[in-house]
């Protein structure tokens, strides 16, 4: 390896407090002007993080200045094959450091930079106090199995959900440095029970509350924020996230560009981005029609029609795609705490209760993820649809949706159903349970007109056998059953059938027979009657007689 990359990577922290701290430095310093993030807000500060680089939009409504977007928003790097010239021309142009500081500031996603410092700033300050007793205590790294079992015994204490991340944390700062360090088997056990312990007796995790969906579709639409800072249009932004299953940071960080409609077919199709779950960007996009036509529902495509409208009417909205979706009224996009307020504004709108009897905020980033996966589950759409309208194949979905089947249990077992001449159920409660009732009813009347064809066709069956063999004979003819193997044979000549068999020295009981109806095509010789067969095969099977 070059000593000039050498020392670029020996410079470069990957682990610690300041590790990311430097990255992110690093990430800002690296993007261009106009793209900064904002500074962050100083505790106890009035002043909005905003405000110094924000005009008011009451004096100023035409002239607000173009704003970045989120500082953790994803960003797409869209690529369709590699080039070695663009590499060759990389490495002349910026050089092998600043390669370097981009890969190692893209290490983390944006929105899980500060989160890893947390993580190690967490891990830190309880190793400290699990070791204040001894007058030399060892330092935080490199971790051994005796300062994850102290350290974890206060995670335990103090009731953390989420002991295996800073686990994860703690194990890559040991094994990158410095100074590095080799994570053993010991590690790995001791992590795993020490884990288990933690988490055992825990209870459930916990899962932002649902709007009740009939009463948002109902409230009235107003374009002014619920909260200070935050997102203009909120009823349209509520909505649209639960048809599309988003999180508040999606939806936020959203653009117009993300949006393209079909006016023909009445659909609207959202190209949603990358998350910190996707490392790679790759982007999905899913597509709603017109829902009109259901009651009490929301529309997304006349939703977005409105708002859109709205929105190119607005003072601070700009004609490029990179204007936000959702702004807020100075033009920007909203926080994601703002997102989380507003949700929690519309809640209380519909009298629903903020805070659990545990003192625990029940609506946050998640409530309009679950709020869709909810009502499409109630309404009867399958689980894999959910999944793949949500952009997640995992099991947050079956968690999200939990005890949704159980709410239509007395209509599954028939109690309260609607009749077969009732009108379509519209998407709601208790629709899944009506349909089934009303196919239940359906398929038992089919399978009584079923029976009364399958028995006609098989009589007429039976006399068009006898009508063919009418046809087919030349002269008068006589069959004989053989009782003993019921095959049925045509007699040729006195004493003797068509294949040869003499029964007239044959010890077997027979039968002499006048036609050939009613018999199955199954019993025929195929010397004897070989068409008769046939046609009596081909026309499938006929009841046999007692006599048969």
């Amino acid at each position: 390896m070059p000593k000039r990359l050498t020392a670029t990577l020996s410079r470069v922290p990957v682990a610690g407090v300041d590790a990311f701290e430097s990255i992110e430095s690093r990430r800002r310093r690296l993007l261009p002007q106009s793209e900064q993030p904002a500074p962050p807000q100083l505790p106890g500060s009035s002043t909005p993080a905003t405000a110094d680089r924000r005009p008011d939009p009451a004096s100023a409504p035409h002239t607000v200045e173009r704003m970045p977007n989120r500082a953790d928003a994803p960003v797409l790097h869209t690529s369709r094959r590699g080039s070695r010239a663009k590499a060759a021309a990389a490495i002349r142009d910026s050089g092998p450091d600043l390669l370097v500081q981009q890969l190692v500031a893209d290490r983390h996603a944006a929105s899980a930079v500060t989160t890893a410092a947390s993580l190690l700033r967490g891990w830190e300050h309880y190793h400290i106090l699990a070791h204040r007793h001894l007058a030399e205590p060892p330092g935080t790294y490199p971790v051994t199995a005796d300062s994850i079992i102290r350290v974890g015994s206060l995670f335990k204490k103090a009731g953390y959900r989420s002991f295996p991340n800073y686990l994860s944390a703690a194990k890559a700062r040991h094994i990158e440095g410095p100074p590095p360090a080799e994570w053993t088997q010991l590690h790995d056990h001791t992590g795993k029970w020490v884990s288990r312990s933690v988490l055992r007796g825990i209870g459930p995790a916990r899962q932002s509350c649902p709007f009740h969906f009939k009463r948002l579709c109902g409230l009235q639409k107003q374009s002014q924020p619920l909260v200070d800072g935050g997102p203009m249009q909120p009823m349209h932004l509520a909505l649209l996230s639960t048809l599309f299953l988003l999180r508040e940071v999606e939806s936020g960080t959203a653009n117009v560009s993300a949006w393209s409609f079909d006016h023909c077919d009445k659909e609207l199709s959202w190209n949603l981005p990358g998350s910190k779950t996707d490392p790679l960007a790759l982007g999905t996009t899913r597509t709603w029609g017109c829902l009109c036509e259901l009651k009490d529902f929301a529309c997304p495509y006349h939703l977005a029609v409105e708002h859109l409208q709205w929105l190119t009417t607005h003072p601070t909205h700009r004609s490029s795609g990179d204007s936000p979706l959702f702004p807020t009224e100075c033009g920007s996009h909203p926080p994601k705490t703002k997102v989380v307020d507003t949700f929690e504004r519309l809640a209380s709108l519909m009298n629903q209760p903020l805070s659990s009897p545990e003192g625990l905020r029940l609506f946050g980033g998640h409530t309009a993820r679950v709020t869709g996966a909810q009502t499409f589950a109630l309404a009867g759409l399958e689980i894999n649809k959910i999944r793949i309208l949500a952009r997640h194949s995992g099991d947050s979905i079956l968690r999200y949706v939990a005890d949704v089947p159980l709410r239509t249990l007395r209509a599954d077992l028939g109690i309260g159903g609607a009749s077969s001449s009732s009108p379509p159920p519209s998407l709601g409660p208790g629709a899944k349970a009506t349909g089934v009732t009303q196919l239940r009813s359906r398929l038992a009347a089919l399978e009584t007109q079923m029976t009364k064809m399958e028995n006609a066709i098989q009589s007429q069956s039976q006399d068009l056998v006898g009508v063919a063999a009418g046809f087919l004979q030349h002269a008068p003819r006589a069959y004989l059953q053989n009782l003993d193997s019921s095959a049925v044979h045509l007699v040729a000549s006195e004493g003797r059938t068509a294949c040869g068999w003499k029964f007239s020295r044959s010890r077997t009981c027979t039968r002499a027979m006048a036609t050939l109806s009613g018999v199955p095509g199954i019993l025929m010789c195929e010397a004897c009657l070989p068409s008769e067969r046939t046609i009596a095969c081909a026309l499938g099977p006929a009841p046999l007689s007692d006599d048969d």
